[in-house]
């Protein structure tokens, strides 16, 4: 109960550090630019993944599929003030601001319009990162790499 009680205070110090304005500091320069689609760092991070742990090896080798094939199609472009991901023809961009920074996350907190989001990027390698999206639950299977 006490661990429960500590990881709860922890969340909110972060989360109300988060909400506070004027918090905002500069995106780390090491994860600003261009960023590839990771097919074969994110296959190796899968099994770390709760829902993915169980998959049977049929619905592994469909997602690796998925992911070679969106490799040549998917990009990520993080700046001070924007992440955008560019996948084919199509575009999204947000508005971001870094509310919380350590040397393996950063916490952003981004604007799609009329609902506030909130974008995790770890830290996996000097090279490789992942996302997580308080919008949405697919962005956790994606490993990026810097793109040269």
């Amino acid at each position: 109960m006490r661990k429960l009680a500590r990881h709860l205070g922890a969340i909110f110090f972060v989360s109300s550090f988060a909400a506070v304005p004027g918090n905002a500091q500069s995106v780390a320069e090491e994860v600003l630019g261009e960023w590839e689609l990771d097919p074969v760092g994110s296959m190796e991070d899968l099994d770390r993944m709760a829902r993915w742990s169980s998959a049977s090896d049929a619905e592994k080798e469909k997602l690796q599929a998925s992911l070679e094939r969106r490799a040549n199609e998917m990009q990520l472009q993080i700046t001070e003030d924007a992440v955008t991901l560019r996948s084919g023809q199509q575009e999204a961009s947000f508005s971001c601001s870094t509310r919380y920074q350590s040397s393996s996350l950063i916490l952003l907190g981004c604007s799609t319009g009329e609902t506030p989001v909130t974008i995790t990027v770890v830290r996996l390698t000097a090279e490789r990162i992942k996302m997580l999206s308080s919008g949405t639950d697919d962005m956790d299977i994606f490993v990026w790499r810097k793109a040269p």
